[in-house]
């Protein structure tokens, strides 16, 4: 089986982001750590065991998280008052600069009333002057053409009678008469084109007051505007920060709680190493005694040659403690599959495990809602590890080093779902349950591509 674990993120992803000496100081460790463990001379040398971040300091790191969190929702709901600010003055400043745009229409209009209303002022009081001086020039005409009082006597006295003295003084009356209406109107008229004048001239200086109370209260709410707008633009500023401060943190504390996860299963891995280890020179060590204890016997019951016919007989072999398998492993490369070994399986007395290594299959039926598998998904997955390793719990790659029911490649992988994975039906389905479900779904999606390789592997 081609299964590998998966980081979450690659080496050079994580350099990229802010990193703290202990995760440079246990990236490190890890590295010489984990490969100086799964050696039997390293172990026995008493090497130090991998900088592992303690749950501690994962906690730590999601409390970091969590308040950063806190402090950009809390400046996200500043920044929508602060932009709701910005918007009330911006509406504000609009208003004013309208009002001011009509007040200074308003002025324009009257000024332009004023200076009509003075040039009309200015032609009445023109029509009264050429009137009085019109009626100044009748007068010293009437003057000049009938002379003194004495020839206006003579004239009564005359021979044209009274009738000329009387027509000259009714031509003199009309005159006067005339003039003088003429000289009231104009008057009357400049009088009238004054006030109109004046009444002009008051109102363009209050509305010319008001239009510059309206400058000045629009050029209030533009500095308003600016500075509320500043505060806006500064808060954005603070929460691209705050946001690029919380995207950091949470990758630190993933990247923290990754290594830790990590690092104890690089631990459970070099401690499976060393029981199997252990428990393989315990068996070698089995072995020898037993051969040595056989080449006795065999040599005590030898007979002499001087007594004894030479036997005829051949020794059987005795039969094999493990049980075969036929299927081929899957490695790296298909192209190196073989069926696992028969080597001798570690033993236990642990009642739990001897029961699953008797019915691993019931096992797997019962683990298989926990990772959302159908009923219906069994046949596969039956038809998959029956072909993989038979459900033994001990199919060996002698190969590939593929291990297992589920034939992990390499068997150490299933340390992190336990420690008791070279000998546990139970851990292995449950790593090799994950191992379907991450890498294909479902396991009928798992048995679809075995099938569809040669030679077959998934």
């Amino acid at each position: 089986m081609q299964a590998r674990l998966r980081h979450r993120r690659s080496v050079s992803r994580g350099l990229s982001r802010p990193r703290r000496l202990l995760r440079g100081i246990w990236v490190v460790t890890l590295a010489v750590s984990v490969g100086s463990t799964m050696s039997q001379a390293a172990l026995a040398a008493g090497s130090p065991s991998p900088v592992i971040p303690s749950q501690a300091q994962v906690d730590a790191a999601k409390t970091a998280v969590t308040s950063q969190q806190s402090r950009v929702a809390a400046l996200e709901v500043g920044y929508q008052a602060a932009s709701a600010e910005a918007a009330t003055r911006q509406h504000a400043v609009n208003q004013a600069a309208a009002a001011y745009a009509v007040a200074e229409a308003n002025v324009a209009r009257v000024a332009e009333a004023s200076r009509i209303a003075q040039a009309d002022a200015d032609r009445a009081a023109v029509a009264a002057r050429a009137a009085h001086d019109a009626l100044g020039r009748t007068a010293a005409a009437a003057y000049e053409q009938n002379g003194s009082t004495g020839e206006l006597l003579l004239g009564l006295l005359g021979s044209e009678g009274p009738q000329r003295a009387v027509d000259l003084a009714q031509y003199l009356e009309d005159a006067a008469g005339a003039l003088d209406r003429q000289l009231r109107d104009a008057t009357m008229l400049a009088g009238v084109a004054d006030s109109a004048t004046a009444v002009a001239q008051e109102r363009s200086r209050v509305l010319a007051e008001a239009a510059a109370a309206q400058a000045d209260s629009l050029a209030s709410m533009q500095a308003e505007l600016d500075a509320a707008t500043g505060a806006l633009n500064d808060l954005a500023a603070r929460q691209r920060a705050m946001v690029t401060e919380l995207a950091a943190l949470q990758n630190t504390s993933e990247d923290i709680q990754q290594e830790r996860l990590d690092g104890l299963a690089a631990v459970a891995a070099a401690k499976a190493a060393e029981q199997a280890a252990a428990e393989q020179a315990a068996r070698e060590a089995a072995a020898r005694a037993a051969a040595a204890a056989a080449a006795a016997a065999a040599a005590a019951a030898t007979p002499s040659p001087t007594t004894a016919k030479p036997s005829t007989t051949t020794a059987k072999p005795s039969p094999s403690t493990t049980k075969p398998t036929t299927s081929s492993a899957s490695s790296t490369s298909p192209t190196s599959s073989s069926s696992p070994s028969t080597s001798v399986p570690p033993k236990t007395t642990d009642p739990q495990i001897l029961w699953a290594q008797k019915n691993p299959k019931t096992v797997a039926q019962q683990l298989m809602p926990k990772f959302g598998f159908a009923s219906s998904e069994w046949t596969c997955l039956e038809s998959l590890w029956q072909k993989e390793s038979s459900w033994y719990w001990a199919a060996d790659n002698p190969y590939s080093s593929a291990y297992g029911i589920p034939q992990a490649l390499p068997g150490t992988k299933m340390a992190t779902a336990g420690a008791d994975w070279l000998i546990n039906p139970t851990t292995q389905i449950t790593w090799g349950l994950g191992y379907i479900k991450g890498r294909y779904g479902t396991p009928c999606s798992a048995w679809a591509m075995w099938q569809s390789r040669s030679p077959h592997w998934y």
